[in-house]
């Protein structure tokens, strides 16, 4: 992880930025060409959540994500 934080400070929201990293090996399998743009509003783990990567080779070019902090077992968060 290169640089994380919270959106403003007293909110529910942090985001994280990973760039440049190895994420499997390739005797995992390859990951050619993958590049992902979610917004998701289904309440769960860590959600709503906005993720944008790009992964080329195995190797994370970038990934960018803004989540919610708290876990679903705490739904006053949510509200």
């Amino acid at each position: 992880m290169i640089s994380f934080g919270k959106i403003i400070k007293k909110t529910k929201y942090a985001w994280e930025l990973n760039l440049f990293h190895q994420y499997r090996d390739l005797s995992d399998g390859l990951d050619a060409f993958n590049f992902k743009c979610i917004w998701d509003r289904y309440i769960a783990d860590h959600t709503p959540r906005f993720e944008l990567s790009l992964i080329l080779f195995n190797h994370v070019i970038f990934e960018f994500t803004i989540y919610n902090i708290y876990h679903e077992d705490n739904p006053e968060y949510y509200s």
